[in-house]
């Protein structure tokens, strides 16, 4: 499973696995920040804002982060 969303910043994208993790890649295709707080596997990324992704797990959960920080900003349950 794996999830791939690209940045609207046009600077890379975000990528999220079966690992928990939510990574962004650089254009250049190395890793700059990682989201971690998932408690299964990721297996959707939306982004709206140059602020903020949003993240749907298998664990139940929809989760909000911070983009300039990797920090989970929100923790949306039973989604």
């Amino acid at each position: 499973m794996l999830a791939l969303h690209p940045n609207i910043e046009n600077n890379g994208f975000y990528t999220a696995s079966k690992d928990r993790k939510i990574m962004h890649i650089d254009s250049t295709g190395n890793p700059t920040k990682l989201f971690e707080g998932h408690e299964n596997s990721v297996n959707s990324l939306s982004q709206s804002t140059n602020e903020e992704i949003v993240s749907g797990s298998w664990d139940g959960t929809a989760r909000i982060w911070d983009t300039a920080t990797g920090k989970c900003t929100s923790v949306l349950e039973g989604h």
